[in-house]
């Protein structure tokens, strides 16, 4: 056309799905000078998404938290929908589609809705913190998922049904996040800001469409500034929920090793305690133990040492005498004419004079080393180790002597008082020799005692 000429136009457009078309003119140049610029903005925006995306995504394979899967699901649905309502998906990835040119904002625009109504969910927990709106967002997402196949199949027919649903849905999610921030949930105050700037930029986009509000930077390319914005915040949400979650996990940590100190505090109280009364009771095992053991070594009657006794120390200085080459004396006592003095004075009487002679015998065989003991009935014994049978002799005698000063009254006895007849026996331990032949010889030498008018000290020959 001549430079300043008036044309007349006539262009016709028929389609199910809003649009807008500026009436412009553009020079060639000018028109080259702008295609760059524009093609920059959407290349920086679809980066953008991408890089939001994959960066979640990755994300979602460390954590393994559902929520930034959903995420990526969402920013995906939403950048497939700019790519055709922009043009640059049918320029760069699908070429001429117009049936997919048709459908395409909206369609990927139903999934999205699913998506975030999904996302809002659980990012919000609104089944706890608003239960009563939470069946209406499941209600929505049910909606927009049977969307998606009606668009598909019955686009001309359901479509301005889908509108009208997805703004109610847009008014839904914003009111759930904005009540949720009244109720003090942390992650719903980052969701309000990123839904309020997609909402405001979503309400431009339709206002320009309408012709209320001019064409511009602002208003042509609004949904991308608004979605890139909302990513990037629901990005922070997610990262603060991260954040929050980790910073949970260490104090339930952090509670769960107090606790677990408290329990060991509380498992080494009671272990020492336990070990207080295992000692405790160990000490009166003991002490009971040692008290059986004296009552197993010690006669009832007399408090010396019991047959039993006798044995077991006899066996042990026989064979230390053997091991060290020195001799064992023993001595073998009898209480004269007993039987007629526990006759004539009565089992009592006859109880205590037992008594009288076991301490008299011990008080004369001191030494450290020597043991007395009660044989049976009147008879007692006494051990004396590394003794020779001379030596023997005078303690024995000493024990005679100091039984004739007690002066027991014996009134049938020759002697008027309480006597002993003790046989003395001192054995070098030999090959061939044993302690039997040590009792041997002390019984036999106590027998020869009493032969020879009792009263008296007999050694063994």
């Amino acid at each position: 056309m001549p430079a300043g000429a008036d044309q007349l136009l006539y262009l016709r457009v028929q389609t199910p799905n809003s649009m807008n078309i500026p009436a412009r003119l553009w020079s060639a140049e000018a028109f080259h000078d702008h295609q760059p610029r524009d093609y920059a903005l959407e290349a920086l925006y679809f980066g953008i998404v991408l890089a939001i995306a994959f960066y979640n995504l990755m994300l979602f394979f460390a954590l393994r938290d559902l929520n930034y899967l959903i995420y990526v699901a969402f920013a995906t649905c939403v950048s497939l929908a700019l790519a055709t309502f922009t043009g640059m998906g049918g320029e760069f990835i699908w070429g001429f589609a117009p049936t997919w040119t048709k459908i395409g904002v909206n369609v990927p625009g139903a999934l999205a809705s699913v998506a975030m109504l999904y996302f809002t969910r659980r990012l919000l927990n609104t089944a706890q913190v608003v239960p009563r709106i939470d069946p209406w967002l499941k209600l929505l997402m049910a909606a927009s998922a049977v969307f998606f196949f009606l668009l598909i199949l019955w686009f001309w027919e359901v479509n301005r049904f889908f509108v009208v649903t997805n703004l109610v849905t847009s008014l839904l999610i914003l009111g759930t996040g904005m009540v949720c921030a009244i109720k003090r949930q942390r992650s719903a105050y980052y969701f309000v800001a990123a839904f309020s700037v997609l909402f405001l930029a979503n309400v431009l986009s339709h206002m320009r469409n309408l012709g209320v509000v001019p064409t511009n930077v602002f208003t042509s390319d609004g949904l991308q500034i608004g979605s890139v914005i909302e990513m990037m915040l629901l990005s922070l949400a997610l990262a603060d929920r991260f954040n929050v979650m980790r910073r949970q996990k260490i104090a339930a940590q952090a509670q769960a090793l107090q606790v677990q100190g408290e329990l060991v505090e509380t498992l080494k109280a009671s272990e020492h305690l336990l070990e207080g009364r295992v000692a405790e009771r160990t000490a009166e095992l003991q002490a009971a133990n040692k008290q059986l053991e004296a009552i197993s070594t010690t006669d009832a009657l007399t408090g010396i040492a019991n047959r039993r006794h006798f044995d077991t120390v006899l066996a042990d200085e026989w064979t230390r005498a053997a091991r060290a080459g020195h001799t064992l004396a023993l001595g073998f006592m009898d209480v004269d004419w007993f039987k007629k003095y526990n006759d004539h004075y009565g089992h009592p009487a006859g109880d205590e004079c037992l008594r009288q002679v076991a301490r008299v015998l011990s008080e004369a065989i001191g030494r450290t080393g020597d043991l007395v003991a009660r044989y049976g009935g009147e008879e007692f014994v006494f051990i004396t180790p590394a003794t020779t049978i001379e030596n023997a002799v005078l303690m024995a005698q000493r024990v005679c002597a100091a039984m004739q000063a007690l002066s027991l009254v014996h009134e049938l006895s020759e002697f008027a008082c309480v006597t002993v007849s003790i046989g003395v026996a001192s054995m070098l331990p030999e090959q061939g020799r044993s302690s039997y032949d040590l009792v041997t010889a002390a019984d036999k030498a106590l027998y020869a005692a009493k032969q020879q008018g009792r009263n008296r000290v007999v050694a063994a020959a």
